[in-house]
C-alpha cells in the first residue's frame, strides 16, 4: 500500500510541474483518507486588439483624437499614408473610420475608411508597410496601373497613327488597353476629380488632377463611380471600362499628362506597384 501511495504522490507532483493544478476531494479506502485530484488546464486569456472608431466631424485628426487614438498613432498613420491619401481634403464630414492596433497597442494594424461611395481597408505587413484590399502599396510614392491585370495594348501612344475610323493620320495621345466591358478602373495616384461626364467622342470619361502638375484621363467608360470634386486615394476604383463614345470596340483609353502635355505612359519613368 505504501508503494502505491508514493506512486500517487509522484504522479501528482509531475502534473503540478507540468503546469496543471488540482483540487483535492477526500475518499476513504481501507479507512484511510486518500486525496482525489481534479485536474484543471490553465486558462489562456486571448488578448483583444484595441479598436478606435468614429465619424469625421471637423477633421480626421480631431475626430481620431476624440476617439481615444493617441497623437503619436495619428501622426504615424498620416505620415505612412501621405503619398496615397489626402487626409485634409480626401476625408470629409460624415465619413466613418476605424483604427485597429496590434495586441500590445504599440503599432497600427488596420485602418478602415468608409466614405459615401468607397470602403478602404489598409493593413500593415510585418515591416509596417500599408497595403489596401487589392494589394496596392499605400506607403510609397509610386503609381499604380489603371488596370490591375496586364491587358493587351490595342493601340500605343503615337504622333502619327492612322485613325481606325477616320482613316487619316491623327495623333493618338494615350494608350488603349483592350478589356472586357465592366473591367474595374483605378486612380493611378491620389488626386482630385476635375471632370466626370459624358462626351460624344470620349464617351463616359474622368480626369484626375494629381500632385506635381500631373493629370490622368480615363475614356470610354461604361460606368463612372465618382463625381467632380471628389478626392480619391491611390488605387481607388473610379469606374468600369466600356465601349461608350466613338470606338471600334471595348477598351480603356488612358492618358498621362505633365503640365497639360501628353506623355507616353508606357515609357514614363515610374515606380510600378
Amino acid at each position: 500500500m505504501k508503494s502505491k501511495y508514493f506512486t500517487f504522490i509522484f504522479i501528482n507532483l509531475f502534473i503540478l510541474m507540468s503546469g496543471f493544478y488540482f483540487i483535492y476531494n477526500s475518499s476513504k479506502i481501507n479507512q484511510k483518507i486518500i486525496p482525489e485530484p481534479q485536474i484543471h488546464l490553465p486558462i489562456k486569456v486571448k488578448k483583444v486588439k484595441p479598436i478606435f472608431s468614429g465619424e469625421v466631424t471637423t477633421s480626421f485628426f480631431s475626430s481620431a483624437l476624440n476617439s481615444g487614438l493617441s497623437v503619436d498613432h495619428i501622426l504615424t498613420l498620416t505620415e505612412s499614408l501621405k503619398y496615397s491619401i489626402n487626409f485634409v481634403r480626401g476625408i470629409r464630414h460624415g465619413d466613418k473610420f476605424k483604427v485597429i492596433l496590434n495586441n500590445e497597442a504599440t503599432k497600427i494594424d488596420t485602418l478602415i475608411l468608409h466614405s459615401s461611395n468607397q470602403i478602404l481597408i489598409a493593413k500593415t505587413d510585418k515591416n509596417g508597410v500599408f497595403h489596401d484590399q487589392n494589394g496596392v502599396n499605400l506607403s510609397n510614392d509610386g503609381m499604380v496601373r489603371p488596370l490591375k491585370k496586364h491587358y493587351a495594348i490595342s493601340s500605343h501612344f503615337s504622333n502619327h497613327r492612322t485613325h481606325p475610323i477616320l482613316k487619316r493620320i491623327q495623333p493618338h495621345l494615350g494608350t488603349d488597353f483592350k478589356t472586357p466591358v465592366g473591367t474595374p478602373t483605378f486612380a493611378i495616384n491620389k488626386g482630385v476629380i476635375i471632370t466626370s461626364k459624358y462626351h460624344p467622342i470620349a464617351g463616359n470619361y474622368i480626369v484626375i488632377q494629381h500632385d506635381n502638375s500631373i493629370k490622368t484621363r480615363y475614356l470610354h467608360l461604361n460606368n463612372r463611380m465618382i463625381s467632380k470634386g471628389d478626392v480619391v486615394y491611390k488605387g481607388q476604383k473610379i469606374g468600369l471600362t466600356g465601349n461608350t463614345g466613338r470606338t471600334t470596340g471595348p477598351h480603356l483609353h488612358f492618358e498621362y499628362l505633365k503640365n497639360d502635355i501628353p506623355i507616353n505612359f508606357e515609357k514614363t519613368n515610374k515606380k510600378s506597384i
